[in-house]
């Protein structure tokens, strides 16, 4: 199963971790509980210490390294396709995904360790029970919480009072990742929803940090990586179902983004 179709994974670290580069399709929420420790996301290297959150999204490939011990964290993997459908408020699950102008992957959530603390405990404790009385429900809820910290955290340097169109844009950016397989066009999209194109284009980078064109092939880079790690999907047809039409195409791109082709890609997991 692929990782976007999960709800959730937590883990508990208080040693080394994998210094290598890696990636999920899914989200990822790191809490740091004490020690230091450096982040590198994509081309950005990051020092964080007790008491921070840091936000890493289905595109960002990441490693970390422990700079001072006992470095305690957990860590918290989010399947995007059903967080998205469960949290159902675009402004929180932005946090996860969306990277505009001035966003800060780690947050320093000073004051709030006890709650913090609290939460992720039981996150641990229900991971990998779905089989429990409304685990979905309170899972949710649990993310939703530490979310909604986040936010209140962050607050105007990410989530900026927003011009009209925000809420279509973030129907659009849903509606692309729901039909990233198919040939979308950025004129199209503008219609169905009553905007101008140029003007959606605009908006649509101001909110999500990405065009319209490269959140697509991101979207479609992130679910062929998916399908080379978790599958054993001939190269052509890890091409077709990632809405790449044309394979030699596909791996052009693969490469101009990952750094390496799709076979030897796939020889990393």
């Amino acid at each position: 199963m692929g990782s976007e179709n999960r709800l959730m994974e937590c883990h508990y670290r208080d040693g080394a971790t994998r210094h290598d580069r890696h990636f999920h399709n899914a989200y990822e929420v790191t809490y740091v509980v004490s020690g230091r420790m450096s982040v590198q996301i994509e081309n950005q290297e990051h020092e964080v210490g007790a008491n921070h959150l840091v936000f890493i999204s289905n595109f960002e490939e990441h490693h970390y390294k422990i700079i001072e011990e006992p470095c305690l964290r957990y860590f918290l993997i989010l399947g995007t396709e059903r967080i998205d459908r469960l949290l159902a408020i675009p402004q929180l699950v932005s946090i996860l995904k969306n990277r505009p102008a001035g966003f800060d992957h780690c947050i320093d959530m000073e004051g709030q360790q006890d709650i913090l603390l609290a939460l992720f405990k039981q996150l641990l404790k229900e991971s990998g029970k779905p089989e429990e009385a409304y685990y979905e429900e309170l899972v949710t809820d649990i993310i939703r919480q530490i979310l909604i910290l986040a936010y209140r955290t962050i607050g105007a340097s990410h989530c900026e009072e927003q011009p009209k169109f925000r809420m279509e844009i973030y129907e659009i950016q849903k509606y692309m990742e729901e039909h990233y397989t198919e040939d979308l066009q950025i004129g199209r999209l503008a219609e169905m929803y009553y905007i101008d194109p140029y003007y959606l284009s605009h908006c649509f980078k101001r909110f999500t940090g990405y065009s319209p064109k490269r959140f697509l092939l991101l979207t479609r880079i992130a679910k062929a990586k998916d399908l080379l790690l978790h599958s054993d999907l001939l190269v052509s047809e890890v091409a077709y179902r990632s809405g790449f039409l044309d394979t030699n195409n596909f791996i052009r791109y693969f490469k101009r983004e990952v750094g390496m082709t799709p076979n030897k890609y796939r020889k990393t997991r």
